[in-house]
């Protein structure tokens, strides 16, 4: 824009085509919405009486790639409202009482390292500032919440492979959360 400072967006490992990588395996949620711009590379979507660009990089192997989300502030400036080396994007969320306040995603992928046992990968949850302005929050309360809810439990906001997700534990019970180690000798007692 004339008079504008321009915006530039840098990425350690590069971005990738958001529909052949991150929406590939993905049948739902902002995979499915219509991209407000002709790209493959930036996907620009209506958020809370706005709009948001997001970014994905390049995903390794066990790792997700990493996610920019770019906003404008009350003069139309564009600015990083989040930006995070390795994360999985999952959808919007309500919080505080208000509709896409937030977003929701795992900052690592889980890996399968038994019969029906994962490594213990959370979802983070990410707040938008009130003020339509600043850097989106980590919140440790609404990622735990989310989690219990949405997930298998809550082992605290860290991925971790000292603890395990039983996904089919004994006497058909749901999945559960547990030390990896006891889980690895349940898992071999069946």
């Amino acid at each position: 824009m004339p008079d504008r400072q321009e915006f530039t967006l840098l990425d350690d490992d590069g971005l990738e085509n958001f529909r052949e990588g991150t929406c590939k395996y993905k049948k739902t949620g902002f995979c499915l919405k219509r991209n407000l711009v002709a790209s493959e590379h930036v996907l620009a979507l209506p958020l809370s009486g706005s709009g948001v660009l997001l970014v994905f990089g390049w995903e390794y192997a066990s790792s997700p790639g990493s996610f920019h989300m770019i906003a404008l502030n009350g003069d139309g400036t564009p600015y990083e409202l989040l930006s995070l080396k390795e994360f999985d994007f999952d959808k919007f969320v309500d919080a505080e009482g208000e509709s896409d306040r937030g977003l929701a995603g795992k900052k690592c992928f889980s890996q399968e390292f038994g019969d029906g046992l994962l490594t213990y990968d959370p979802y983070s949850v990410y707040l938008f500032p009130k003020s339509g302005s600043g850097a989106a929050t980590y919140s440790v309360e609404l990622s735990k919440e989310y989690n219990l809810k949405h997930y298998y439990g809550w082992a605290g906001s860290d991925c971790r492979e000292d603890v395990a997700v039983v996904l089919h534990p004994p006497s058909g019970r749901k999945p559960i959360i547990m030390d990896s180690k006891k889980a690895e000798k349940l898992s071999l007692t069946k």
